[in-house]
């Protein structure tokens, strides 16, 4: 299974539209059904957090590269990992995720993963 985490901020609108606005959350989270429905729930896992959450905490590399402006949110984690960060980190996502997805299907399975 591949964990997908998007640190991101609540604080961060974008305009939709002539008629208002939405959270970096909402976007976020919008997403992530997006993803679901593509990749399905089995192979994925995926989360928001956002930086002013408690749950921020586990990601303090994150939080202080984002602090000193060295990336911007959304972060994007891939299995512990960042690997995109910025505005258009969301447009990239799917092609990764789907590399990844392959990579877990060509590696051949261990002898505890064989016995059923």
């Amino acid at each position: 299974m591949i964990q997908v985490v998007i640190l991101g901020s609540r604080e961060i609108r974008y305009r939709t539209g002539c008629c208002g606005s939405r959270s970096m959350e909402e976007v976020v989270l919008g997403y992530i059904s997006n993803l679901y429905r593509r990749f399905g729930q089995k192979k994925l896992q995926c989360r928001y957090v956002d930086t002013a959450d408690s749950e921020a905490g586990y990601y303090p590399t994150i939080l202080q590269m984002v602090q000193r402006n060295e990336i911007s949110l959304p972060a994007v984690l891939l299995n512990g990992e960042l690997i995109l960060h910025g505005r258009n980190s969301l447009y990239q996502l799917p092609e990764i995720i789907e590399q990844a997805l392959q990579e877990n299907t060509d590696q051949p399975k261990t002898d505890s993963q064989n016995k059923t």
